[in-house]
């Protein structure tokens, strides 16, 4: 068995004790309040189990083909796919119980509550077998990256060896050349090398001179533009009668979608702020007493359309910080350079201790669930910027404007403090093209995790 359907077997036997366990704890727990029913009962449901390893593999979960499998599907489409597969393992579930007039038996809590539990916690599972997998360097598939510039390889190999995804292992980078002498040196790294999966980095004009040659040699190629144009769920791939297109569909763009993830964000907000206000109230008595000046700091950002918005914070600074920051810029070159290049910096000496934690636990940004209940920002969006930013957006600012800032994005979970001002423009311009419902939810379950670890929030 080879390294691939290894990793896929692991990821089976995750998927089946995530599902038979949390089925079982869910009955177990109602037992104790209720206590009417027979756990042997549950203990049985273990067959369900293996459906809903059937339903994955026939929903592609199991990196496209359980038999012959390449790598993963992205994180966000394979949440998307896991929420169907485990509604119609239920489903199936369901009909076969109410065939066999078993369906008063069971709980109908205990169903609809492991439900719930095994779509949130099955995405958690297979990304802490992912990470085991890759602290070890256990079941990687080997890969050859081929490109005709040698610029575009290196953001394509650190983005694979962050990623816990794919599975990947760049084993030989080669420069794309077409020849006879090339292909040869291909095969034969192929085989040295075990090597079955190529990452190809060219230009569409130039893929039909390599594509058809390259099939002949690895099972299976991935192809990247060198541009590294941020659309993917959002393309949509025909066949004109044998003629290959793609359709690209700039989401938060569209009425419709517009309107579901406005409702979503000012439901979520409502919701929180509820829950957050004894919270809230704490840390407003915190900062009041701590340090002089006012309780909150508004900070001035552009919003949709390029509007100025003054952005809700817990004052974290005294209340002289201006002249404070001023002051060491023009007597620090250190300091003003590395206030140029991403207007923060590392050691501010102008943030109060109760502000250091704010700040370290990110505390300090939940006023902004009041803007999102004003309408100037989102849960979840593009970075919200000041005007002398600009500068390094150029023309992607055109489309960024469009949507709202948000409290939390793509970037904040891929990075925050510690990405370039190149990488964080490129984490927006992905979120706002690919958007849906299923990227907020992986971008709300990255953020709670870097905010436990409390990752790049400076």
């Amino acid at each position: 068995m080879n390294s691939t359907r290894l990793r896929v077997l692991c990821l089976a036997i995750s998927d089946f004790i995530t599902f038979y366990g949390l089925l079982i704890l869910v009955a177990w727990i109602y037992k104790k309040i209720d206590g009417v029913y027979e756990m042997s009962l549950y203990y049985n449901l273990w067959k369900v189990s293996l459906i809903f390893i059937v339903c994955n593999s026939f929903i592609k979960l199991y990196h496209g083909n359980v038999f012959y499998p390449g790598v993963s599907l992205n994180v966000v489409e394979e949440m998307r796919r896991i929420f169907f597969s485990v509604i119609l393992t239920m489903l199936i579930l369901g009909s076969y119980l109410i065939l066999v007039k078993h369906i008063d038996i069971y709980s109908r809590f205990v169903i609809t509550a492991s439900t719930m539990l095994i779509i949130f916690f099955t995405p958690i599972t297979r990304w802490f077998v992912r990470s085991i997998l890759k602290k070890l360097a256990l079941f990687e598939t080997r890969c050859i990256i081929i490109s005709s510039r040698d610029c575009d390889v290196k953001n394509v190999i650190d983005e694979i060896k962050k990623d816990r995804q794919m599975g990947l292992n760049v084993v030989k980078v080669k420069k794309a050349l077409l020849s006879k002498r090339f292909l040869h040196s291909l095969r034969k790294y192929r085989h040295k090398y075990n090597i079955s999966y190529a990452i190809l980095i060219i230009n569409s004009e130039e893929l039909n001179n390599y594509i058809y040659d390259l099939s002949q040699i690895f099972e299976h190629i991935m192809i990247i533009s060198p541009n590294q144009i941020g659309f993917s769920s959002s393309m949509y791939r025909y066949d004109l009668n044998g003629i290959s297109g793609s359709e690209l569909k700039n989401q938060l763009l569209l009425k419709g979608p517009r309107i579901l993830k406005s409702i979503t964000d000012y439901s979520f907000a409502l919701i929180t702020t509820i829950i957050l206000l004894p919270f809230l109230l704490m840390i407003t008595i915190l900062v009041k007493i701590t340090s002089p000046g006012p309780v909150f700091y508004k900070a001035k950002r552009l919003g949709i359309k390029g509007k100025e918005i003054k952005v809700l914070k817990f004052r974290t600074m005294h209340q002289d910080a201006d002249e404070r920051l001023q002051s060491l810029l023009d007597n620090d070159k250190e300091l003003a350079k590395e206030w140029k290049a991403n207007f923060k910096l590392e050691n501010d000496p102008r943030i109060t201790p109760l502000g250091n934690l704010l700040r370290i636990t990110s505390l300090d940004e939940l006023p902004q669930f009041f803007n999102v209940l004003k309408g100037d920002m989102s849960v979840i969006g593009p970075r919200p910027i000041v005007k002398k930013e600009l500068e390094y957006y150029g023309n992607c600012f055109d489309l960024i404007k469009q949507v709202k800032p948000g409290i939390t994005g793509f970037w904040q979970v891929s990075g925050r403090s510690n990405t370039t001002y190149s990488q964080r423009i490129r984490y927006d311009m992905y979120y706002i093209t690919n958007w849906n419902l299923w990227l907020d939810y992986f971008i709300f379950l990255k953020t709670i995790k870097e905010v436990i670890f409390c990752k790049g929030a400076k």
